[in-house]
């Protein structure tokens, strides 16, 4: 009994003390044709226009909070299903950037 309750107790510390491992990333197109978003294959919806960049975390625009590390991220054309070509990102923690594609 002592120790399943020790192992809880552990599991719970641990679980408690997560640090963030994450940060933000907002996208944007400047193209007037209309763009999915693509992150590491996976697709996340429409990317919205604008004539110039948006404020990062501008709830206007898709974000992301990505895990900290290496990502690509691309675009699909929502009319055609052309590809628009991909970027290699690097999140940083705690930090928000702006991305611009295709």
């Amino acid at each position: 009994m002592k120790l399943a309750t020790l192992f809880l107790l552990l599991a719970f510390t641990l679980g408690c003390n997560k640090e963030k491992s994450t940060g933000d990333v907002t996208f944007y197109t400047t193209s007037t044709e209309r763009w999915g978003l693509l992150v590491d294959g996976k697709e996340y919806g429409k990317i919205k226009h604008s004539t110039q960049a948006p404020n990062c975390g501008d709830p206007a625009f898709q974000k992301l909070s990505l895990s900290i590390g290496s990502h690509v991220v691309g675009a699909i054309a929502l009319d055609t299903q052309t590809w628009g070509g991909g970027k290699s990102i690097y999140v940083k923690l705690d930090t928000c950037m702006t991305i611009n594609l295709p």
